[in-house]
């Protein structure tokens, strides 16, 4: 008892000196913390930035020349080889002062508390989801944006503290940031209950990663890649992201299943794929329990392996459907207006299990639902059909979760909380 009475004694001193020495520094420093599960298990980091809403607008105002007398810090892993970043920062950017601060992953308490010390120096801290940051991020002298990681909540994260699957969600409250960004009016409503902020916290400008999806840059490099990763010619790239199941975290390897869902004949579905030319690339979720899943595969289905050179939205602009379940995801995809299917092969169990954040949450899929493994055969040959049959229903749903459908949510972010110190 008395040795945590000591230990707490000595934090909040820390944290005491921390914030005094926030009252007097010249803020001279823009912090920004990417996703931390993508960060570690997708290695997106200043060189793979473009599905990360923190490190997009990092790259922003580093690529427009923007707030050149403030220090650009950003949080990296544990794992970031530093050297390789400073290298590529210093020869893409010689003028400007970029730092790299070990934040996410399995750090020190050094490092953890050297970071700390940064925010004290900050002016705006922009992350992509939020972090518990108090007493450095949430006073009078630094603003805290948290850029958010998805366009609108698919499945439900609110529950009740007797829930086993209880989030926790009331840890966070208005002391952890100042403003939550946004995509739509509906988006809003529909985070609130979960963020537990005041309603004038939340802006609707748009995800700053969502400007790439919506851009003419389209990865030809991701794509040739993808296609040789094949023996036979590729005609359709079809997208497979699916969310963690909550009841599979506990499982081990024994309890194993299949990639798609289902028990199928796995050599009868790759000679399909290869008789198509279609190439299914699953790029599965950071905090999926991989242990159960076989890595038996047909040629025509591969598994999408973290690099440092592009991430999901690469991925989504290369390909030609998405084949999904119960990710979020799939809003960001709609921006694209290519063919959706769903696979939903334990959607009972999931919604006993999660639940949604509409009920039936069929009537948000503007796309093709398949519910066993014979659909989903069907539904992998018929993607151009799926592409004309769901375009209106695309449409209507992707004006229901974005009100911009453009390239400047990164620009609307930056002229909100940057432009007069630019």
């Amino acid at each position: 008892m008395r040795v945590g009475k000591v230990k707490e004694g000595i934090k909040y001193l820390l944290q005491s000196i921390l914030a005094c020495r926030a009252r007097y520094s010249d803020r001279d420093r823009l912090v920004f913390i990417p996703h931390h599960g993508m960060a570690v298990n997708d290695k997106y980091n200043i060189m793979n930035w473009r599905s990360d809403n923190a490190l997009t607008l990092a790259r922003y105002i580093l690529d427009n020349g923007k707030c050149r007398h403030k220090i650009i810090t950003i949080a990296v892993t544990s794992d970031d080889d530093l050297e390789l970043l400073n290298d590529y920062v210093k020869t893409r950017y010689p003028d400007r002062r970029v730092e790299f601060m070990r934040f996410l992953g399995d750090i020190s308490k050094k490092d953890r508390w050297r970071f700390y010390r940064v925010l004290t120096e900050s002016s705006h801290v922009f992350s992509s989801i939020t972090y518990r940051l108090r007493p450095f991020s949430k006073s009078s002298y630094a603003t805290y944006v948290d850029l958010g990681y998805f366009p609108m909540p698919f499945k439900n994260d609110i529950f009740s503290k007797s829930d086993p699957l209880y989030m926790g969600l009331d840890n966070f409250d208005e002391n952890d940031l100042d403003y939550y960004i946004c995509n739509s009016e509906l988006a809003i409503r529909l985070i609130m209950p979960s963020m537990r902020l005041d309603y004038g916290r939340y802006l609707n400008l748009g995800n700053c990663r969502n400007d790439y999806l919506i851009s003419d840059d389209y990865p030809y490099d991701v794509r040739k890649e993808l296609e040789l990763k094949v023996s036979y010619p590729v005609k359709k790239i079809v997208l497979y992201t699916p969310t963690h199941r909550d009841y599979e975290e506990a499982l081990t390897a024994e309890a194993s299943r299949q990639l798609l869902g289902y028990e199928m004949d796995l050599a009868s579905l790759g000679d399909n794929l290869r008789n198509n030319g279609v190439l299914i690339v699953c790029k599965l979720h950071p905090k999926q329990n991989r242990a159960v899943i076989e890595r038996v595969l047909p040629e025509g289905i591969v598994i999408h392996e973290a690099n440092n050179r592009y991430g999901l939205s690469e991925l989504m602009k290369a390909s030609d459907a998405l084949l999904t379940d119960y990710t979020s995801g799939y809003y960001d995809y709609l921006l694209l207006d290519k063919p959706v299917i769903f696979n939903f092969y334990d959607i009972d169990r999931y919604k006993n299990s999660r639940g949604f954040t509409f009920t039936p949450i069929e009537s948000v899929c503007a796309g093709t639902i398949v519910k066993s493994a014979e659909e989903l055969g069907q539904a992998l040959m018929e993607i151009e059909e799926n592409k004309l049959k769901y375009s209106e229903m695309r449409r209507f749903v992707k004006n229901l979760v974005f009100t911009y459908s453009d390239t400047k949510s990164t620009y609307r972010i930056f002229e909100r909380f940057l432009s007069t110190i630019s």
